[in-house]
Formats: C-alpha cells, structure tokens, sequence
C-alpha cells in the first residue's frame, strides 16, 4: 500500500505540471522510440513504482506533487521538499484522496446513491448494479426446488440474450462454478440430476421437460438461439482468462530469409556429446567403454537403445566372455525395436527422470540436463531454438538400465507400452463381456446401455489435464455442455439424435489460433518441443480445435517427427524453399514391394503381416508395369478395399440380410449373404474387367483390353429349414417391416425383393469392377459385393459359431486393424464406407450404443422395433397408472397390438432377425415373443446387432490396429470425423457434392500450354462441374489412384492436379487421341480438343478404361 501510495504520489508531480515545455516533452517522448514505449509499459508493473520514485524526482531540483482535483475540485497542496518528504508530508492527503474518490464511486453506481452522485438521480440503480444483481439471485436459487432451479434457468437465460454483460462480469459472478455443480453434482436431492439437465435443455433449447414424451409425435422445434448464446459467453470467459505459452523462435534467418530451414540446418550439422553409463543401481548390465558418443539431435531416445543393443549391451550376462549367439540375437532384437514390434529391453535416464523412447534426444537433455538453464513454458517471441551454447559444449550423462516388467512400458511412456495397455483394456473389456454373457443368456435380461453423457458430467477436466490456467473451470462447462448438444437424446427415450447447434460453435478461435502457430514452426515439429497444454487440452476439449488443426497435432505427437514434418510440409509447402539448400527434407525410409493385380487380398495379408510394424514408408509396383510411388500405392489401398467388401467372405452385414428366409448352419452365413445379394442383380447385369494403360495413345489401344463379362445369375431354391416355426417367425417379421415401410409382401419373398431393390448399391457394380481384378476374372460370375448404404458394420456372430469361422473372423479383421493402421501411418487413404457404430467401436464407446444406433446398422429392423416399442411405453404407462387395479391393468395391457394384431400373434421368437441360426437367449427359438417380454425381445436384438454379436471380430481389429500404434491415439476425432482421417473427403458416401468451377480454378494448375482462361480448360471446368458420384470416383482414380480426395478436397492434393497440353505432330488431329496422367505428381497431359463434346467422350473412355495399369506414355 505505501508502494502504491509513493506512485500515486509520484504519477501527481508529473501529471500536475501543465507547461507547454512538459507537454512537448511528453509529446516527444511518446513518439519516439518503441523502446520508451517499453519502457512505459513496463513502468505500470507495481513490483517497480517505488523504485521509479527517486528516478522520477532527480530531473528537477524542484519537484512539483500533486493528485490533481478530485470531483468536487479540491486538490492536495503542494511540496517543495525532496522526495521522502513529499510522500511522507503526503501520506494523509493521499489517503483521504482515495477515500473522498470511493465515496463518489459508491454514490454513483450503488442503489443507495443519493445527490452525491454526479449527475446520477437519488435512489435510481445502475443498470450494470441491477443485471448483477439479478444474475447473482439467479445463481442463488439453482440449488432450490425444481420451480426454483427453472425460474433460475428463466432469468439467466433473458440476461445473456438481452444484456450486455461482459465475460469479466460472468467470471466473477461465480455463474462458472454454480452451474459446473448444478451440471455434475450428484449430491442435490431435491432435484436429479437427469431432471436438471432436461430443465436446462427445456429452458436453453425448447425441448420438453418430460422424459417419456412419444417418438410418435413430431419432436418439438429447437430454439438454438439462448443455447448458442452461452456458449459464446463461455468461448468470451475463456478468452478472457486463459493465458496458454506459445513456442515461437527467433532465428536468425538464412540465405532465403527462411529461419525454421537455417535452424533445421543446423541440427543436420550439429550433432550432442553424450556420455552412456550403467546406471548406478545396475550390475547385471555391460558398462559402456566406447567413450563420448556423438548423437544427432533430432535422434528418438529408441534409437541410443538400438544402438547399444546391437553392440550386446541390451541383454542380462552372467559373465563378461563374448558370445556370438547372444549378438547375433542383439542384432535381431534390435531390428525388431526399431519396427515397433518388440518390448523395450533398455530404460533411459537423466538424473531420476525416465526418458519416453519417442522424445528427441534434444528434447531429453534440454528438458532434463542438469547442464542446461531452460526457462519454463512462456509465451514469448525470443526463444532461441537451439538453446544455450552449453547444450552443444558440454558432455551429458545419460544412464541405461534393464527395463522392468511392471514399470517399464508405464514409466517410459513409450508407444510400445501404451498399445500394451490398450491390449489389456481389450482383453479386460473383452473379459467383461464373457462374464456378462451367463446373465443375458439365462435369463434374457440385456446388459444396461451406459449413458454417452455420464463420463463428462463431472466438475474437473480429466487427469491428462495437468497444466494449471484460469480458464479450466470454463473449459471444463464448455465440455459439459458439448456433451450435451452432443448426446441430449439420451436423456429421452427414442428420440432421433440431432446437434441443437452446429459443432464449429464451439471452436474457440483464439485457441485454435495459437495451436496453428504453435503447429506450423518446423523447428516444433522436428524437436517435439510442443507444449504440454496443446495435446492435454486437445485430448480433453477436442471441440476447441477445427478438424484440420486436430489432424496435424495427431500425426505430430502419433508418430515420429519424419512423418510429422511430412504431414506439414504436405499441408503448408509453402514452408519449403525454392532453394535446394535450404529445402526441409524429412529422412522417411521406404520399403518396396512388387505384387501380382491376381489375388490381391491375399499378398495384402503377407505385406501387411510383414511391414505392418515398420516404420518405414510402404511403396507398391506391380509386375510386369512400369511405375512406383505414390499413384500405385494409393490405387493399391483402393483395390484392397474394394476386395474386402466382398460378399464372399462373410465380413459385413448387408442391408438386405433380414429378408434372407434361409435357414443355414452358422458355417454358412457367408453363403446366405452371397445368395442375397447375387439375387438383387437382373440376369443382364455386366461387369466390365479392365486392364488398359493409363497413358494410351488412340481410341483402339485405350480399348483393346476392354473385356465385358456377362453376370448370369441362376437362380436355385434354398429354402431348407429346420421347421416351420422359424419360417413363420421370419414371414411375421417381413410383414412388420414392410408395413412400416408401406409396402405389401408378396406370395414369394425373394421376388418382392428383386423387384423393391432396382437402384444399385453403392458403390456401383461398374466401379466395382473397374477395382477389382478378381471379379473379372472370376470364372462363372464376377464376384458380388456387400450392400450397405449406410456405411459397413460387421455382420453378427453366433455364439454356437464353428471354431473355424470364428478364427477365420478374428483373422480377416486382425488383418484389416493392421491394414487400417498402417494406412493412416503413412497418410494413405482407403475406399471402406464405415458406419458411425463402427467408429463408435473403435473409440471404444461399443457399451453406449443403443436402439437409435440401429438405423445405421439394420434400418429396417430398427424401425419395427421403434414401432414395438412404442407398445412397450403404453404398457409401462398402464403399469404405473395408481387409479387401475390389478384386473383393469392386466385387461388393457392384453389388449394391446400392433396395427390390430396382439403381439403374441405376430409368430416372434427371440431369434436374431434376418439371421435365424443366431439365438438370443438360451432356448431362445421356443421362447415366444409376448407382450410382457417384449421389452426384453427389443433390447437384446439391439445388443446382439450392436455389441455381443461382433464383440469378437472389434476385438480382433482393434489388437490389430494396436500392433502397429495405440487406437487410444484416435480419441481426439469424434466418430463422424474418423471417415476423413482413414478415407479422405466425400464421395463414400451416397450423397453427392458438385465440383463447383470456381473451385476448381482456384485448386488446379495450368502449365505448358494452358492457362486459366484457354478455352480447352474451361471446358475441362465445365465437365468436371457436370460429373455424378460415380464419375468423379472414377475420374479421381484416373488421375491420383485413389477414387477419394484427400481430406480438404482438392485444394489439399500434394501437389496439386496440374493440366498441360499434350503436344501432338503437325499432322495429327487432338481429337483421335486421349489424356494421360502421371499420378505420382496429379499430373493430366490434356489434349486440345476442338469441341466440349469431343473432350467429355475421350475423359470418360479414359477414365472408364484407362486404369488398372501403369505405362510408359
């Protein structure tokens, strides 16, 4: 306070002269150097006024103090004498200042002000005093009765949309924290939790206030407006209060002014003095005797292990005589460390801390080094990025001992441990699925579905948040209330689920901001010096981040720093240099592999089983073509996928499976599926197998491989059951499915099914066999593939399934963990449409799944059972009805039915519909479907299609995907989001999204011939612009080898498509010949055509017949 009291004193000598010279001079003094400027700034920090003071006081001998005057005009007298006297004489003056300017203030604003106010009116209330006051009685009454919580609710929600209240005035209101306690807290009892949240939404977005309101009535209109408006107040606080560092170098700049490519320069060229010993506490281990060991700074502490275990340093010796075997075996060992496929037998450490096998080794001694004086995380724009001269100079110590079973691969933080316990949390979730299995199938009672919205219903952010900031009490309501726009419906029974406001509300642009700057620095990227609150914020808030932000942190903390600098440079090449020398390289190894385009999915298995766990980049070339790199692996990918939704393999539920009457063993579901769906072909279905080059000269060589294969589908009868109760059960569910549906069942079900399904599935059967080989060469039939439109979902298990059919299962889906994984390693995209459940599992949310999930697994079958379950309410209300006694109830509940007919007539037993070997429940296929059961007949269909029945085959995949790099890493996607990280953008799905020219001409290049305004291009524009689903697929194949654009479209193609004109001889006409491509670089030689007719014919004869291959041009 006397500080305080000096400066104010101090700030009153100087502000009381009024002098033209002090004016000048203050004049002068402001337009000057910007180091005045810092130097005022700096002067308001109050640690430094009572050192100013004395400064402030010897530019005069006479010092002239003074307040100035207060409102009413009184001013403090003045002193002559030095500067301890002044604040001494002064001291009273000065408080009494303060007092009379309080004593204003207090009249002005509060609701006790009297004439004392200047120019405010006696008893009137500030408008800013009576919105505060009304928001703190708000907050006051959230803890209250219902009535009390919505009157609460009511009056907060008029002050955010009708006032202008400030985050500052939210922040300190204690708003924050009531509502994190009214959101999460359990312990209210007046009111439940689940009550307040549906008071919430009713208050904040329309909706009702009761659970049990009916699927069957129109659900009410959502009024987003109050909803968006405290998210925006929450996105304001947190703007407010937060005050996350941000990592930006100062380097100086190179040759071409580029300081990230002088500084990574640098590294290249500079490499850290290290010394290796044993570990104190370690005897069973070799002491190094190599001496000072020279590392390169960008090196993963993985790469000292490999090191030293390759030099027999990483296994136990009882003796120090040299032993060969053991080496060789070293040498093995080491090979395996570095593919990831092998557990660590080396730990690393600094002084006490534990070195994570993916950290640099720059980032180890710099973080952890005694020798070095690194400043903590702050935000500042002069951190040099090769630290002090004492990182390079001095010799660091690095010990090594044996790695420990239990905590080692925790300690470490290594990849390797954390797929380790991503198994475990497999097998453990596994295990828990075995032990429910007694009690649902004895006694048919489905294991309770977990609420989506119960994991984020709590007042802390999760334990990965260890930074400390302001803001995370905000953050932490901001999550709450995602969720809630997110998963609401749960809250209700059978309600569709929708957003109340688009996700990209919640994006806060100032953090997002600072994670884009944070994540464009190369020196970041290749350091792995990224702060520690950008990957804990985005593993808990992903909603802060725009999709695009979140994909390159992914790959900057998933993988190692090579891919990530790719991923960068792919995104950003603006940040290389023209300059060959000062070029940003990132050392990817590759590996190369040679295939037949026969039996694709077989050698994919072997590559994939052999360079699964590599880490180096994997590349495909095909026997007997000319041409490696990008365009062929992409088409490689493409074609496994195609080949995996075959219909003969028995992976994928089809969405016509239910109408199947076939009574079969489990060992033959696969064949089931591939009856139903040949019989939805007509006889003259074709199939055309190309085999063509993509660089083809003239119409006759595009076309000279050109073979059509008729499809002559013979139809046989299968009707075979075991008797005629399952065959009536399975009638009675086709008749309530196409009822909901409209539609009438015909005398012979599998001909109303020809004649209902005319459009094809997508993909279309063309582009199916445009992909695949196989089904050219297929013999008697081209192969038929898995009709889903709403995206693949594993078809259901039984759990009397033949142990070979299981192994096969577990195989094929093991197998796809693994081609996933290494797909997204190496930023390669797949062409498999999955399913949000699919995701939904992968993100290991399978126990939230439930019966509104369905409709994108079995639609149909969902919406009978929406239907039955609208029965299932009416018997509840019946239940609970107190003015009916026993006789009454049980005469309503037996007189309900479904469209007239009782539910004991529809002739359901608890089988699996469309999948009749699979039963529900112990003596499930005996066990009638009544009224009073009905409600456990609705759940376990929705379990056994959701969870039991494909528990095995995700648990298969997700070991798989585990085995190249944690599936845990995926948490920072939402499932809607996962298609773009495996399958790049759009056109997976049915929907169609026109190339719109403008587009185009801002994505695409011209060169060698062509510019934007010749005309050939415009009509290149121009079809492109016309082009259905199925020909830009076809089309993007073509040109890239890939049917999909990468994520962002085509302005995120590396590099970007680029159109030349294709020279042609004097006396050759441009319209005989067509385009061809090279798809390593997107590159497209377009003839100049004469006409836009005579390019749009030779593009789609080029597209159609020009793949499957690869040329010289």
């Amino acid at each position: 306070m006397q500080e305080l009291i000096n400066k104010a004193t101090t700030l009153g000598s100087s502000s009381g002269r009024n002098t033209p010279s002090s004016s000048s001079s203050s004049r002068s003094r402001f337009s000057g150097a910007s180091s005045k400027t810092t130097s005022f700034l700096a002067s308001l920090n109050p640690a430094r006024w009572g050192r100013q003071s004395s400064s402030s006081s010897s530019h005069h001998t006479t010092t002239t103090s003074a307040f100035g005057k207060d409102a009413s005009g009184n001013a403090l007298a003045k002193s002559q004498s030095n500067s301890n006297l002044i604040a001494a004489g002064n001291r009273e003056k000065a408080r009494q200042w303060i007092r009379d300017q309080s004593i204003t203030f207090v009249s002005r604003y509060s609701s006790d002000g009297g004439a004392a106010g200047a120019g405010g009116s006696a008893g009137s209330l500030h408008p800013a005093c009576s919105i505060l006051s009304r928001l703190t009685g708000a907050i006051q009454k959230l803890d209250g009765h219902q009535e009390d919580c919505l009157g609460a609710l009511k009056e907060l929600r008029d002050i955010l949309i009708e006032s202008d209240i400030s985050p500052f005035e939210v922040n300190h209101s204690g708003l924050i924290r009531t509502m994190l306690g009214y959101m999460a807290n359990e312990a209210n009892q007046l009111v439940e939790r689940a009550d307040r949240l549906r008071m919430f939404l009713h208050v904040f977005a329309g909706l009702p206030l009761d659970a049990n309101y009916s699927s069957a009535v129109a659900p009410p209109s959502l009024n987003a407006a109050p909803f968006g408006a405290f998210v925006a107040k929450l996105n304001g606080c947190v703007t407010q209060l937060e005050q996350f560092p941000v990592k930006v170098h100062d380097f100086p700049a190179g040759v071409g002014g580029r300081s990230n490519t002088s500084a990574l320069k640098f590294f290249n060229t500079h490499q850290l003095k290290c010394n290796l010993q044993r570990h104190p506490e370690c005897t069973n281990l070799r002491q190094w005797k190599g001496g000072t060991v020279k590392i390169d700074p960008l090196a993963l502490v993985q790469a000292i292990e490999r090191y030293l275990v390759v030099r027999g340093y990483g296994g136990i010796r009882v003796d120090s005589e040299e032993d060969s075997e053991e080496d060789i075996d070293n040498i093995d060992a080491a090979a395996m460390i570095s593919m990831g496929g092998l557990k660590h037998k080396l730990q690393f450490l600094i002084g006490e801390h534990v070195l994570p096998y993916n950290m640099t080794v720059y980032q180890a001694i710099r973080q952890y080094s005694p020798l070095v004086n690194d400043q903590s995380e702050t935000d500042t724009d002069t951190e040099t990025p090769i630290g002090s001269a004492s990182i390079w100079v001095q010799q660091h110590t690095i010990y090594y001992r044996p790695v420990e079973e239990e905590s080692g691969a925790a300690g470490s933080g290594s990849k390797s441990g954390a797929a380790n316990s991503s198994r475990k949390n497999s097998k453990n979730s596994q295990s828990k699925i075995m032990r429910r299995k007694p009690e649902f199938w004895i006694d048919g009672i489905a294991p309770a579905i977990a609420s989506p919205l119960v994991p984020f219903l709590v007042s802390k952010l999760p334990e990965v948040v260890t930074v400390q900031d302001a803001s995370l009490d905000a953050l932490c309501m901001l999550r709450i209330i995602n969720a809630l726009n997110r998963h609401w419906a749960t809250l209700y029974f059978s309600v569709p689920q929708s957003h109340i406001i688009p996700q990209t509300e919640f994006i806060h642009s100032k953090i997002a901001a600072k994670a884009s700057r944070q994540l464009q620095d190369p020196l970041v990227i290749m350091t792995g010096n990224l702060p520690q609150w950008l990957q804990q914020i985005a593993a808990a808030c992903p909603f802060l981040f725009p999709f695009e932000t979140r994909h390159l942190l992914f790959y900057a903390v998933s993988f190692d720093r090579d891919r990530a600098l790719q991923r960068l440079l792919d995104t950003t090449p603006d940040l290389n240099s023209a300059d060959t020398s000062e070029r940003v390289t990132p050392r990817l190894d590759r590996r190369k592999r040679a295939i037949s385009r026969e039996d694709i999915l077989k050698q994919a298995e072997s590559i994939i089983q052999d360079f699964g766990h590599s880490k180096a980049l994997l590349e495909i070339q095909y026997e007997n073509e000319v041409g490696t790199g990008l365009g062929p692996t992409l088409e490689f990918y493409a074609l496994v996928s195609t080949e995996l939704q075959r219909c003969d393999l028995g992976l994928w539920n089809d969405s016509d499976s239910y109408k199947n009457n076939n009574n079969q063993q489990s060992s033959a579901i696969a064949d089931n599926i591939v009856k139903s769906s040949m019989n939805q072909i007509d006889d003259d279905t074709a199939t055309a197998n190309t085999n063509s080059s993509r660089s083809s000269l003239s119409p006759t060589a595009a076309t000279r491989h050109h073979h059509q294969q008729q499809q002559h589908q013979q139809d046989s009868d299968h009707n075979v059951s075991d008797g005629s109760f399952v065959i009536s059960n399975d009638n009675s569910l086709n008749m309530l499915i196409e009822q909901s549906d409209n539609l009438l069942l015909s005398q012979n079900p599998q001909q109303a099914e020809l004649e209902n399904n005319q459009t094809p599935p997508p993909p279309s059967q063309q582009q199916h066999s445009l992909l695949s080989p196989a089904a050219g060469s297929a013999g008697a039939g081209a192969a038929s593939y898995v009709n889903a439109p709403h995206g693949l979902f594993p078809i259901p298990l039984s759990k009397t399934a033949k142990t070979s059919q299981i192994s096969r299962l577990k195989y094929k889906f093991k197998f796809l963990g693994k081609f996933m994984a290494k797909a997204v390693m190496d930023s390669r995209m797949l062409d498999l449409p999955y399913s949000i459940p699919f995701y939904r599992w992968l993100l290991a949310e399978e126990n939230s799944l439930a019966l509104s999930d369905l409709d994108q697994v079995a639609p149909e079958v969902q919406v009978t059972l929406l239907r039955l379950n609208e029965i299932v309410k009416q018997r509840d209300l019946i239940q609970g009805d107190a003015g009916l006694d026993a006789m009454e109830k049980t005469e309503k509940i037996d007189a309900l039915d479904l469209d007239g007919c009782p539910i004991a007539d529809l002739g359901l037993d608890f089988v699996l519909p469309g999948h009749p070997n699979i039963e529900l429940r112990r003596g499930g296929r005996d066990t009638a479907v009544t009224i009073h059961n009905l409600h456990q007949y609705i759940a376990l269909v929705t379990h056994w299609f959701l969870v039991e029945g494909v528990s095995r085959q995700f648990e298969a995949l997700r070991e798989g995907f585990d085995s190249v790099f944690p599936v845990n890493r995926l948490r920072m996607f939402y499932p809607e989001e996962l298609e773009n990280v495996f399958c790049g953008a759009g056109l997976g799905a049915a929907t169609h999204q026109r190339w719109d020219v403008r587009m185009l001409a801002e994505c695409c290049r011209t060169d060698h011939g062509f510019t934007q305004d010749s005309q050939p291009i415009q009509y290149f524009y121009d079809i492109l612009n016309n082009y259905n689903r199925d020909e830009q697929r076809l089309f993007l194949q073509f040109v890239t080898g890939s049917p999909r654009l990468p994520t962002g479209g085509f302005k995120a193609l590396t590099p970007p498509l680029t159109i030349v004109r294709k020279k042609m001889d004097g006396n050759q006409n441009p319209d005989d010949y067509l385009p061809s491509v090279m798809t390593c670089v997107n590159y497209l030689k377009l003839p100049e055509y004469s006409s836009r007719e005579a390019m749009r014919q030779k593009l789609k004869v080029a597209a159609s017949e020009g793949s499957m291959s690869f040329h010289l041009s």
